[in-house]
Formats: structure tokens, sequence, C-alpha cells
């Protein structure tokens, strides 16, 4: 059986929740099952998504994409203004 990769776009730190979200859904990854993953309740991801991860740790959100199998496709570019 072959994996299809799926990439999803984000442009700017604000878009990291959704597309941890929408990587869950795609990947058939239950709230349930991302939660065991990572050692956490069901219930405190469903308040983090509902959230859209405010207030979340940084490493938190790094064990979560790292869970969801997370990689950069290319380096990320800071402008410094």
């Amino acid at each position: 059986m072959s994996m299809i990769k799926q990439n999803i776009i984000i442009t700017s730190f604000q878009d990291i929740p959704l597309a941890l979200i929408k990587l869950r859904i795609s990947k058939g990854f239950s709230q349930e099952k991302l939660a065991s993953l990572i050692n956490m309740k069901q219930q405190q991801l469903q308040r983090y998504e509902s959230n859209n991860y405010r207030n979340v740790g940084f490493d938190k959100i790094i064990q979560i994409a790292n869970a969801l199998g997370v990689t950069f496709k290319n380096n990320m570019n800071i402008e410094i203004n």
C-alpha cells in the first residue's frame, strides 16, 4: 500500500493551528489517538483545537507536530523589519 503525501502550506505562524488540525484529520487520527501518542487526555487536545492552540506552549506544539509526522520541505525565511 502506498502512502500519498499531503502538503499543507502555511504562510505565517497564525496558520499553524489550523494546519495541525487539518493534518490530524487528513491522517485519519481521532483526537483520542493523537492524544494517546503524546500522553495527553483527549479532552485536553479537544480544548487545544477548539481554542486554535491559543496559550499552548511551543514545546507542546512541537510534540504534536512530531506525532503527526510534520517535516519542513524548505527552509523558513524570517524577515526582520
